[in-house]
């Protein structure tokens, strides 16, 4: 039997027509875990057509890649949906069991049409909308009413679901609780391979004149918290002690933070490390800080990141 699988993942796909995942996190491996059970597993993302190849591959034995037309945004999935609608219809008229990794807009939109056609789903709640949505996280004009619409959409889809699984023992739980007559459960969807693991632990015997501290995280929304992190650089060098902070990761409000550390004159204590594909190049920036924090204001279920950082064995401060 086939699943399909929804993500809000983006992938890009160059001229040789393979969708691949920049980041290395939603790669062909993360996939598999799905074929232990299914036969076939059909990944649903949207898609950015490029001109190079670069990524690790998504698709592989077993897995291929539905792919939906790009957009950034809520506006942009507005736009898109008819589009989406007549996409999607293909896989809706088959026999396939579906699991849709919510919140999102492709998984939470699909909970509707799913429902009306008697199709049973089951979710991945692996985030909280009103937190990513929340006015210290995001900046929109229309925020309230974003915000107020996702949370909606992820508590239906929750409700209508045949099972759920949570990244939170109970806090989703409360606020997006399953259907009663529901399989329930909860876990990390994070596998380590054993190459993740440092061999020994960390030791410090020796205060430390200027810690290194390491960040990895999207760079596609505030809620990660990366513009406070580099306020409390400015901060520790106004005390007069040298703080060195490495930022991890890539999007749109890259730009932002990029003038806060020249606004802020940290030029020398803040390294921006740009995308990097999961695995050694991610492995070698938590070698080499003494420090790993995570300063999310919100949305975080179990964060990946910080599950990495406490296999190669450095200390982690998570809000």
């Amino acid at each position: 039997m086939r699943v399909v699988v929804t993500t809000e993942s983006r992938f890009e796909m160059g001229p040789d027509g393979i969708p691949r995942c920049s980041s290395g996190t939603f790669d062909y491996r993360f996939w598999q875990r799905y074929l232990d059970t299914f036969e076939r597993v059909t990944v649903v993302a949207r898609c950015q057509q490029t001109r190079t190849i670069s990524g690790s591959p998504v698709s592989g034995r077993g897995v291929t890649v539905w792919p939906l037309l790009n957009s950034h945004g809520a506006w942009g999935a507005v736009q898109n949906w008819r589009h989406w609608q007549a996409t999607l219809a293909p896989l809706l008229r088959e026999h396939s069991a579906w699991i849709l990794r919510v919140p999102g807009q492709i998984g939470g939109a699909l909970a509707g049409p799913l429902k009306r056609r008697g199709i049973p789903f089951a979710v991945e709640v692996v985030g909280d909308p009103a937190t990513a949505f929340g006015r210290e996280s995001f900046r929109h004009p229309l925020r309230p009413c974003i915000q107020w619409f996702f949370s909606r959409m992820l508590r239906s889809a929750c409700s209508e679901a045949i099972a759920a699984s949570y990244v939170t023992r109970e806090f989703l739980q409360r606020h997006y609780p399953p259907n009663r007559r529901a399989f329930t459960t909860d876990y990390s969807s994070v596998a380590l391979p054993p190459e993740s693991f440092a061999a020994r632990a960390r030791s410090y015997s020796d205060r430390l004149v200027a810690p290194k501290i390491v960040s990895v995280a999207t760079m596609s929304q505030r809620y990660k918290g990366q513009h406070h992190l580099i306020e409390a650089v400015y901060r520790c060098q106004q005390a007069g002690r040298r703080v060195e902070l490495t930022l991890v990761g890539d999007g749109q409000y890259r730009h932002d933070l990029e003038r806060q550390v020249a606004r802020r004159q940290l030029g020398s204590q803040v390294r921006f490390a740009g995308q990097l594909s999961a695995g050694d190049q991610v492995r070698q920036e938590l070698d080499r800080a003494d420090l790993f924090v995570l300063a999310s204001v919100g949305a975080e279920g179990l964060p990946r990141a910080i599950i990495e950082a406490q296999a190669r064995g450095v200390p982690c401060i998570g809000t």
